[in-house]
């Protein structure tokens, strides 16, 4: 009630009762974690979060028959939107609008697109989730959402194009320029600044660094190594060679390569892992 209401309102207002409610929003691009802050900052208790997030309570919802089984997670299920609440409106009632949102949006349409790209509805869905999550604008989105598939190669490498070598957590940088030469064979070296972060990441050489008053860049940790291989751990692919002498990496035939290529750079000392990277070849 406020005292600027006129008479007839406020008599109406007490004899009809009235319910003050306002929006939550589901924020695109948002991980489940900052979704379920978010909601606590407006007003939901931790206990109601937790709850109101275990996928057992929309079991009868459509769109969650394209979640895996075993997977106790509403990750990248939620569509982002404005729900209108009042005080008595239960969290669960907003989470399961949301999901209602994001099946109606899975058309067959769509489904059909994920599975031209050799994915599932579900991979489909965690994709375009963490692509959202990278980057906003659309065409850096095509470019990231590569890295992304490295089963589909999008790209045959071609005489005379430029090629870009990056740092995966940071695509947007480009760490070095190629101009693919006239006979074919190219040559891309790990780049100063992957070797020098995988010495930070290690936390070795720093303490005695700063001892010294000076960084020392470029210098392995004592009795380390660096080790290639692709993302998974599987060795490189016949078409692409590296010599651990010189830290470079060879195309010799471009028909043996496609883009994007990933590679993952370790830096070990016997079989222990101190710290990796993930080097990305793209257009």
């Amino acid at each position: 009630l406020s005292p600027s209401e006129s008479t007839q309102k406020i008599v109406a207002d007490i004899t009809q009762g009235k319910i003050t409610s306002n929006l939550v929003t589901i924020i695109p691009g948002k991980r489940i974690d900052q979704i379920k802050q978010e909601l606590i900052n407006d007003g939901y208790t931790p206990s109601e979060v937790e709850s109101a997030f275990n996928p057992k309570n929309y079991q009868g919802l459509s769109v969650m028959s394209f979640i895996p089984a075993g997977t106790n997670s509403l990750e990248g299920m939620l569509w982002p939107d404005s729900f209108e609440r009042n005080s008595n409106t239960p969290l669960t009632e907003i989470i399961s609008e949301s999901l209602k949102e994001m099946g109606d949006h899975l058309t067959s349409q769509v489904q059909a697109a994920f599975a031209n790209e050799g994915l599932t509805t579900y991979q489909g869905i965690t994709l375009t989730s963490i692509v959202n999550q990278e980057v906003n604008k659309p065409s850096d989105q095509q470019q990231v959402a590569q890295v992304f598939l490295p089963d589909r190669p999008i790209y045959l490498i071609n005489k005379g194009e430029l090629i870009y070598v990056r740092d995966k957590d940071d695509l947007m940088k480009y760490l070095q320029a190629i101009e693919v030469p006239s006979s074919g064979a190219f040559k891309f070296p790990v780049q100063d600044q992957i070797i020098q972060d995988l010495i930070n990441l290690s936390g070795e050489n720093v303490p005695s660094a700063k001892l010294a008053g000076s960084y020392r860049l470029l210098l392995l940790p004592q009795g380390s190594r660096l080790v290639v291989t692709l993302p998974d751990g599987s060795p490189l692919p016949s078409g692409i060679k590296y010599d651990a002498g010189s830290k470079n990496f060879t195309v010799p035939k471009l028909g043996n390569v496609t883009l994007p290529l990933s590679v993952k750079v370790t830096l070990m000392r016997g079989d222990n892992v101190l710290s990796d990277k993930i080097m990305v070849v793209t257009k």
